[in-house]
């Protein structure tokens, strides 16, 4: 009789998804057999999946659609409601002959979370929740009271019925542990950057060919920081000559007017991980909350860029110094001309060569083990 030990992750979201919910999920389940010496196979149930190349630690993908309608959705807009709806009845029709020793349920979307105490007596197995973010009460989503008690609701039926929960820094650990009462089933494994992608990148020229400082953002911007003054600086007459900005999203429209800015676009991650390590700095804009804990701040690191972080709250506060606080090469400036202009200055005059040894604590990969271990 086999000791291998069977996965099951169920994630909404899985490759080839550019989101980093996906990322993270397609990270695991693709890389889970090998970094645990063929001791553990999985399967994955998603609601769509495009299968660009062969995974030896895939042993078969499931898809079960989303599709549904729920008076649930007038309060809450979580597309995992109907999906687990259409999850039990995929398992009630089909033959469950093969169990599974544990199953990782991914969010967001949350509501599938609902599925723990079904998956438990169908399989009695662990089931592990990874959350990354909470799902009540997120800072960035500004929730009305009614509808952070709504979720609250079923964030603690989730938590009490899993026997893990993972989520991304001790910030959001204390979101979810309502004041500690659930504390011992909260572990945490940062999102990380995907080393598989990054170190390859590493071996590639990253030296800028030109005369400006570059700085590079990817994604959204939120509503508690815009980047506009920052833009508004590089762009002045008095540095315009010494910084340009380089950005790859969809928010074309935000970054629009401003000189010295080249926008890329969307990408996928590999593309987005390219132009990065093209340009001289990364640049991260937070509203300043304690949680926030963006997953570029790991891209930047294992590619050894320095980091300029543009706060909204107290410079070096919150998870982001956590993360940075022993990195060689990063700046802080409060969202004002005077914090952002001295940042420039000092950019100006500073050695913007990294080396980081303690780099690949934050990958995947050593995410990847915390995972296994607990498995």
């Amino acid at each position: 009789m086999s000791d291998k030990k069977r996965v099951l992750f169920i994630t909404y979201f899985f490759e080839t998804k550019d989101g980093v919910g996906a990322q993270r999920v397609s990270y695991w389940a693709n890389n889970i057999a090998q970094l645990s010496n063929d001791s553990i196979s999985c399967d994955v149930l998603t609601s769509k999946y495009d299968l660009k190349e062969q995974h030896n630690g895939i042993d078969n993908v499931f898809c079960v659609g989303g599709e549904g309608k729920s008076i649930f959705n007038l309060f809450v807009k979580d597309q995992g409601y109907n999906w687990q709806k259409n999850i039990r009845s995929f398992f009630l029709k089909r033959d469950n002959s093969v169990k599974y020793d544990t199953i990782i349920i991914s969010g967001g979307p949350f509501m599938q979370f609902q599925l723990v105490p079904f998956m438990k007596k169908l399989f009695n197995c662990q089931v592990i929740l990874d959350f990354r973010d909470p799902f009540a009460n997120n800072p960035h989503f500004g929730n009305s009271w009614l509808k952070i008690m709504v979720k609250a609701h079923y964030e603690r039926l989730f938590i009490n019925n899993a026997d893990t929960v993972l989520t991304i820094n001790e910030t959001c650990s204390k979101l979810l542990s309502f004041s500690e009462r659930n504390i011992d089933k909260l572990k945490i494994i940062e999102n990380g950057y995907d080393d598989l992608i990054v170190d390859k990148a590493n071996l590639q020229n990253n030296i800028s060919d030109n005369d400006k400082i570059n700085f590079v953002y990817a994604g959204k911007f939120y509503d508690d920081l815009n980047p506009a003054r920052f833009l508004k600086l590089i762009s002045s007459a008095d540095n315009a000559n010494n910084f340009s900005f380089s950005y790859i999203g969809t928010e074309a429209s935000t970054i629009a007017g401003f000189e010295s800015i080249t926008d890329h676009g969307a990408k996928d991650y590999r593309s987005t991980i390219d132009i990065i390590n093209s340009c001289d700095i990364g640049l991260i804009f937070t509203g300043g909350k304690p949680f926030e804990s963006t997953t570029k701040i790991f891209d930047y690191i294992g590619l050894n860029k320095p980091i300029a972080i543009i706060t909204g709250g107290t410079t070096k506060t919150g998870e982001l110094h956590s993360i940075t606080a022993g990195y060689p090469c990063v700046f802080w400036a409060e969202n004002n001309e005077t914090s952002i202009l001295t940042m420039l200055e000092k950019l100006k005059s500073s050695n913007l060569e990294v080396n980081y040894p303690d780099r690949d604590t934050f990958s995947r990969r050593a995410g990847l083990i915390k995972l296994i271990d607990m498995i």
